[in-house]
Protein backbone atom coordinates (compact mmCIF):
# COMPACT_ATOMS: atom_id res chain seq x y z
CA UNK A 1 0.00 0.00 0.00
CA UNK A 2 2.93 2.42 -0.81
CA UNK A 3 4.96 3.51 -3.48
CA UNK A 4 8.38 2.12 -3.38
CA UNK A 5 11.63 3.91 -4.50
CA UNK A 6 10.92 2.68 -8.20
CA UNK A 7 8.37 4.75 -8.59
CA UNK A 8 5.70 1.83 -8.58
CA UNK A 9 2.41 2.20 -7.12
CA UNK A 10 2.13 -1.10 -5.27
CA UNK A 11 -1.12 -3.21 -4.92
CA UNK A 12 -0.06 -5.47 -2.30
CA UNK A 13 -0.67 -5.48 1.45
CA UNK A 14 0.70 -6.49 4.34
CA UNK A 15 -0.19 -7.18 7.91
CA UNK A 16 1.97 -6.71 11.13
CA UNK A 17 1.51 -8.94 14.43
CA UNK A 18 2.95 -7.16 17.44
CA UNK A 19 2.56 -10.85 18.86
CA UNK A 20 5.13 -11.91 16.98
CA UNK A 21 7.00 -8.72 15.64
CA UNK A 22 6.59 -10.00 11.96
CA UNK A 23 5.12 -8.75 8.76
CA UNK A 24 3.08 -11.13 6.57
CA UNK A 25 1.49 -10.38 3.11
CA UNK A 26 -2.82 -10.56 3.22
CA UNK A 27 -4.24 -12.93 0.61
CA UNK A 28 -5.58 -10.80 -1.75
CA UNK A 29 -3.83 -7.39 -3.42
CA UNK A 30 -5.76 -3.85 -3.91
CA UNK A 31 -7.57 -3.98 -7.16
CA UNK A 32 -5.60 -0.84 -7.70
CA UNK A 33 -2.18 0.06 -7.38
CA UNK A 34 -1.85 3.14 -5.42
CA UNK A 35 0.11 6.01 -3.36
CA UNK A 36 -0.61 8.51 -1.57
CA UNK A 37 -4.57 7.54 -0.75
CA UNK A 38 -5.82 6.94 2.55
CA UNK A 39 -6.86 4.49 4.39
CA UNK A 40 -9.28 4.52 7.49
CA UNK A 41 -10.73 1.56 9.88
CA UNK A 42 -14.62 1.66 10.12
CA UNK A 43 -16.64 0.41 13.16
CA UNK A 44 -16.98 -3.32 11.68
CA UNK A 45 -13.34 -3.71 11.48
CA UNK A 46 -13.07 -3.00 7.53
CA UNK A 47 -10.36 -0.68 6.14
CA UNK A 48 -11.36 1.91 3.59
CA UNK A 49 -9.09 2.93 0.82
CA UNK A 50 -9.56 5.86 -1.41
CA UNK A 51 -8.25 8.12 -3.79
CA UNK A 52 -4.60 8.17 -4.28
CA UNK A 53 -2.25 8.24 -7.75
CA UNK A 54 -1.01 5.51 -9.73
CA UNK A 55 2.68 4.74 -11.19
CA UNK A 56 2.15 7.05 -14.41
CA UNK A 57 0.43 9.71 -11.95
CA UNK A 58 -3.15 8.96 -12.82
CA UNK A 59 -4.77 10.12 -10.52
CA UNK A 60 -7.83 8.03 -8.57
CA UNK A 61 -11.29 7.71 -7.61
CA UNK A 62 -11.58 4.64 -6.90
CA UNK A 63 -12.20 3.25 -3.39
CA UNK A 64 -12.26 -0.11 -2.15
CA UNK A 65 -12.50 -2.12 1.29
CA UNK A 66 -10.37 -4.37 2.88
CA UNK A 67 -11.76 -7.78 5.17
CA UNK A 68 -9.76 -8.55 7.63
CA UNK A 69 -11.27 -11.94 8.35
CA UNK A 70 -11.50 -12.60 4.33
CA UNK A 71 -7.78 -11.24 3.78
CA UNK A 72 -9.30 -9.79 0.27
CA UNK A 73 -10.32 -6.09 -0.50
CA UNK A 74 -13.75 -5.66 -2.56
CA UNK A 75 -15.01 -2.38 -5.00
CA UNK A 76 -17.00 0.40 -3.41
CA UNK A 77 -18.46 3.43 -4.97
CA UNK A 78 -16.10 5.75 -6.48
CA UNK A 79 -15.42 9.76 -5.20
CA UNK A 80 -16.69 12.10 -6.61
CA UNK A 81 -13.79 13.93 -7.88
CA UNK A 82 -10.16 11.51 -8.34
CA UNK A 83 -8.08 12.84 -5.76
CA UNK A 84 -5.01 12.44 -3.47
CA UNK A 85 -2.91 13.62 -0.65
CA UNK A 86 -6.62 14.17 1.05
CA UNK A 87 -7.71 13.02 4.53
CA UNK A 88 -10.79 10.51 5.63
CA UNK A 89 -11.40 10.68 9.29
CA UNK A 90 -14.41 8.41 10.68
CA UNK A 91 -17.07 9.78 12.35
CA UNK A 92 -19.07 9.29 15.82
CA UNK A 93 -21.39 8.09 12.79
CA UNK A 94 -19.94 5.21 11.54
CA UNK A 95 -19.47 7.42 8.52
CA UNK A 96 -16.23 8.74 6.74
CA UNK A 97 -15.47 12.26 5.96
CA UNK A 98 -13.09 12.90 3.19
CA UNK A 99 -11.44 16.53 2.76
CA UNK A 100 -9.41 18.24 0.13
CA UNK A 101 -7.02 16.90 -1.82
CA UNK A 102 -5.32 17.72 -4.72
CA UNK A 103 -7.55 16.33 -8.37
CA UNK A 104 -4.62 16.48 -10.65
CA UNK A 105 -5.56 19.72 -12.24
CA UNK A 106 -5.99 21.97 -9.27
CA UNK A 107 -5.84 21.88 -5.73
CA UNK A 108 -9.78 20.96 -3.84
CA UNK A 109 -12.10 22.61 -1.38
CA UNK A 110 -14.30 19.33 -1.50
CA UNK A 111 -15.89 17.77 0.93
CA UNK A 112 -18.10 14.12 0.52
CA UNK A 113 -19.10 11.83 3.08
CA UNK A 114 -18.70 7.70 2.69
CA UNK A 115 -21.61 5.51 3.87
CA UNK A 116 -20.87 2.48 5.12
CA UNK A 117 -24.41 1.22 4.71
CA UNK A 118 -24.97 1.92 0.66
CA UNK A 119 -21.08 1.77 0.07
CA UNK A 120 -20.98 5.25 -1.48
CA UNK A 121 -19.98 8.52 -1.37
CA UNK A 122 -22.11 11.68 -1.25
CA UNK A 123 -20.67 15.63 -1.41
CA UNK A 124 -21.36 18.24 1.94
CA UNK A 125 -20.36 21.44 2.53
CA UNK A 126 -17.23 22.67 1.10
CA UNK A 127 -14.20 23.82 2.71
CA UNK A 128 -13.20 27.53 2.99
CA UNK A 129 -9.69 27.22 1.94
CA UNK A 130 -8.65 24.68 -0.99
CA UNK A 131 -5.43 22.70 0.86
CA UNK A 132 -4.05 19.00 0.56
CA UNK A 133 -1.33 17.49 2.45
CA UNK A 134 -3.40 18.78 5.64
CA UNK A 135 -5.21 17.20 8.74
CA UNK A 136 -8.54 16.36 9.66
CA UNK A 137 -9.09 15.43 13.20
CA UNK A 138 -11.63 14.18 15.02
CA UNK A 139 -12.71 16.01 18.35
CA UNK A 140 -14.12 15.12 21.55
CA UNK A 141 -18.15 16.47 20.97
CA UNK A 142 -17.80 14.96 16.86
CA UNK A 143 -16.51 17.51 14.74
CA UNK A 144 -13.36 17.50 12.68
CA UNK A 145 -10.68 20.07 13.29
CA UNK A 146 -9.03 20.61 9.48
CA UNK A 147 -5.45 22.44 9.71
CA UNK A 148 -2.95 23.69 7.72
CA UNK A 149 -1.76 22.22 4.18
CA UNK A 150 -0.68 23.88 1.05
CA UNK A 151 -2.25 24.83 -2.33
CA UNK A 152 0.20 25.42 -4.78
CA UNK A 153 2.94 27.60 -3.52
CA UNK A 154 0.89 28.82 -0.50
CA UNK A 155 1.51 27.17 3.09
CA UNK A 156 -1.83 27.73 5.63
CA UNK A 157 -2.08 28.06 8.88
CA UNK A 158 -5.59 28.56 8.81
CA UNK A 159 -8.18 25.64 10.35
CA UNK A 160 -11.48 25.05 10.32
CA UNK A 161 -14.18 22.94 11.86
CA UNK A 162 -17.02 20.74 10.46
CA UNK A 163 -20.70 21.47 11.70
CA UNK A 164 -22.59 18.67 13.70
CA UNK A 165 -24.55 18.29 10.29
CA UNK A 166 -21.54 18.43 7.62
CA UNK A 167 -23.72 20.85 5.56
CA UNK A 168 -20.56 23.64 6.18
CA UNK A 169 -17.49 24.65 7.60
CA UNK A 170 -16.29 27.45 9.97
CA UNK A 171 -12.80 29.34 10.15
CA UNK A 172 -11.94 28.95 13.51
CA UNK A 173 -10.70 32.37 15.42
CA UNK A 174 -7.05 31.67 15.82
CA UNK A 175 -4.62 29.85 13.37
CA UNK A 176 -1.43 27.83 14.05
CA UNK A 177 1.70 29.48 15.36
CA UNK A 178 3.38 28.53 11.89
CA UNK A 179 2.27 27.47 8.49
CA UNK A 180 2.21 23.78 8.33
CA UNK A 181 2.34 21.35 5.50
CA UNK A 182 2.24 17.45 5.51
CA UNK A 183 2.68 17.66 9.50
CA UNK A 184 0.99 15.38 12.01
CA UNK A 185 -2.32 15.97 14.02
CA UNK A 186 -2.37 13.22 17.00
CA UNK A 187 -5.65 13.64 19.73
CA UNK A 188 -4.49 13.20 22.99
CA UNK A 189 -5.68 12.08 26.25
CA UNK A 190 -6.97 15.57 27.39
CA UNK A 191 -8.82 16.31 24.44
CA UNK A 192 -6.52 18.48 22.98
CA UNK A 193 -4.56 18.36 19.87
CA UNK A 194 -1.26 18.19 19.06
CA UNK A 195 0.35 18.71 16.03
CA UNK A 196 4.49 18.38 15.10
CA UNK A 197 6.89 18.78 12.55
CA UNK A 198 5.63 19.54 8.65
CA UNK A 199 6.50 21.94 5.56
CA UNK A 200 6.65 25.79 6.78
CA UNK A 201 7.33 26.15 3.43
CA UNK A 202 11.32 27.61 3.92
CA UNK A 203 12.08 24.19 5.28
CA UNK A 204 11.27 21.44 7.75
CA UNK A 205 9.70 22.18 11.18
CA UNK A 206 11.06 20.88 14.43
CA UNK A 207 8.09 22.55 15.91
CA UNK A 208 4.69 21.23 18.07
CA UNK A 209 1.45 23.11 19.38
CA UNK A 210 -1.46 22.23 21.13
CA UNK A 211 -5.35 22.91 20.28
CA UNK A 212 -7.88 23.19 22.74
CA UNK A 213 -11.27 24.68 23.22
CA UNK A 214 -10.26 26.45 26.72
CA UNK A 215 -11.92 23.29 28.46
CA UNK A 216 -10.13 20.06 28.30
CA UNK A 217 -11.65 18.91 31.66
CA UNK A 218 -14.87 19.96 30.64
CA UNK A 219 -16.26 21.37 33.67
CA UNK A 220 -17.87 24.31 32.05
CA UNK A 221 -14.93 26.88 33.01
CA UNK A 222 -10.99 27.88 31.33
CA UNK A 223 -9.78 27.76 34.45
CA UNK A 224 -6.24 26.23 35.88
CA UNK A 225 -7.36 22.81 35.42
CA UNK A 226 -7.02 23.84 31.27
CA UNK A 227 -3.57 24.73 31.47
CA UNK A 228 -1.00 24.30 28.44
CA UNK A 229 1.87 21.90 29.16
CA UNK A 230 5.04 23.47 29.25
CA UNK A 231 4.06 27.37 29.18
CA UNK A 232 3.35 30.03 31.07
CA UNK A 233 1.48 29.83 34.43
CA UNK A 234 -2.36 30.89 33.32
CA UNK A 235 -1.82 29.78 29.75
CA UNK A 236 -5.73 28.33 28.74
CA UNK A 237 -6.02 25.76 26.04
CA UNK A 238 -8.02 28.11 23.73
CA UNK A 239 -7.52 27.61 20.04
CA UNK A 240 -4.08 27.50 19.14
CA UNK A 241 -3.08 29.66 21.94
CA UNK A 242 -0.61 27.36 23.31
CA UNK A 243 2.68 26.73 21.29
CA UNK A 244 5.71 24.80 22.92
CA UNK A 245 7.60 27.18 21.34
CA UNK A 246 5.50 30.29 23.41
CA UNK A 247 8.10 32.14 25.65
CA UNK A 248 7.46 31.17 29.39
CA UNK A 249 6.71 34.23 31.60
CA UNK A 250 8.99 35.63 34.65
CA UNK A 251 9.10 33.43 37.54
CA UNK A 252 7.14 33.35 40.66
CA UNK A 253 8.40 33.99 44.13
CA UNK A 254 10.84 31.16 45.47
CA UNK A 255 8.67 28.77 47.87
CA UNK A 256 10.08 27.61 51.28
CA UNK A 257 12.73 25.38 51.50
CA UNK A 258 11.53 22.03 51.24
CA UNK A 259 12.28 18.62 53.78
CA UNK A 260 15.81 17.45 53.02
CA UNK A 261 16.04 14.89 51.11
CA UNK A 262 16.69 10.68 52.31
CA UNK A 263 20.23 9.85 51.33
CA UNK A 264 20.29 8.32 48.04
CA UNK A 265 21.52 4.58 46.57
CA UNK A 266 25.01 4.46 46.96
CA UNK A 267 26.71 4.43 43.83
CA UNK A 268 28.49 1.09 42.05
CA UNK A 269 32.16 0.61 42.53
CA UNK A 270 34.29 2.59 40.16
CA UNK A 271 36.17 0.94 37.69
CA UNK A 272 39.84 -0.23 38.05
CA UNK A 273 42.50 2.75 37.67
CA UNK A 274 44.69 2.53 34.45
CA UNK A 275 47.83 0.96 34.86
CA UNK A 276 50.78 3.18 35.42
CA UNK A 277 53.72 4.02 33.87
CA UNK A 278 57.07 2.33 33.84
CA UNK A 279 58.88 3.25 36.58
CA UNK A 280 62.96 4.93 35.46
CA UNK A 281 66.20 2.29 36.00
CA UNK A 282 67.35 2.44 40.09
CA UNK A 283 71.46 3.66 40.58
CA UNK A 284 74.22 1.58 40.37
CA UNK A 285 74.55 -0.36 44.43
CA UNK A 286 78.20 0.49 46.11
CA UNK A 287 81.17 -2.25 45.17
CA UNK A 288 80.74 -5.56 46.95
CA UNK A 289 84.09 -6.31 48.91
CA UNK A 290 86.72 -9.55 47.74
CA UNK A 291 85.26 -12.87 49.58
CA UNK A 292 87.61 -15.17 51.48
CA UNK A 293 89.95 -17.53 49.92
CA UNK A 294 88.46 -20.96 49.62
CA UNK A 295 89.70 -24.21 51.20
CA UNK A 296 92.99 -26.30 49.74
CA UNK A 297 91.68 -29.06 46.94
CA UNK A 298 91.85 -32.24 48.14
CA UNK A 299 94.72 -34.80 47.65
CA UNK A 300 94.94 -35.64 44.03
CA UNK A 301 95.38 -39.76 43.30
CA UNK A 302 98.47 -41.30 43.99
CA UNK A 303 100.40 -41.27 40.35
CA UNK A 304 101.57 -44.93 38.82
CA UNK A 305 105.13 -46.55 39.17
CA UNK A 306 108.06 -45.04 38.10
CA UNK A 307 109.83 -47.58 35.21
CA UNK A 308 113.16 -49.17 36.34
CA UNK A 309 116.62 -47.70 35.83
CA UNK A 310 119.29 -49.35 33.52
CA UNK A 311 121.48 -51.90 35.19
CA UNK A 312 124.15 -49.95 36.34
CA UNK A 313 128.24 -51.64 35.59
CA UNK A 314 130.40 -54.34 37.05
CA UNK A 315 132.13 -53.48 40.42
CA UNK A 316 135.72 -54.77 41.17
CA UNK A 317 136.66 -56.92 43.58
CA UNK A 318 138.03 -54.77 46.90
CA UNK A 319 140.54 -56.76 49.18
CA UNK A 320 139.33 -56.38 52.84
CA UNK A 321 142.31 -55.22 53.40
CA UNK A 322 142.00 -52.13 50.83
CA UNK A 323 144.48 -53.54 48.20
CA UNK A 324 143.51 -54.75 44.72
CA UNK A 325 143.63 -58.43 43.67
CA UNK A 326 146.91 -58.52 41.47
Amino acid sequence: MIRDCAGTASTSAEIYDPGTGTFALVTGNMGTGRSYHTATRLVDGTVLMTGGISATGLVRATAEVFDLGTGLFSPVGNTPTPLWAHTATLLATGRVLVTGGYSGSGWLANAEVYDPATLSFAPVGSLNTSRYLHTATRLSDGTVLITGGQNGGTFHSSAEIDDPNLTSFTTTSSTMTSVRSFHKATSLADETVLFTGGDGGSGFLASAEIYGDGDTDDDGVGNADDLCPGTAPGSVVDGFGCSFEQSVGPSGPTGPTGPTGSMGVPGQPGAPGATGATGSAGALGPTGQDGAPGAPGATGPTGPAGDVGPTGPAGQDVDPAGEKNG
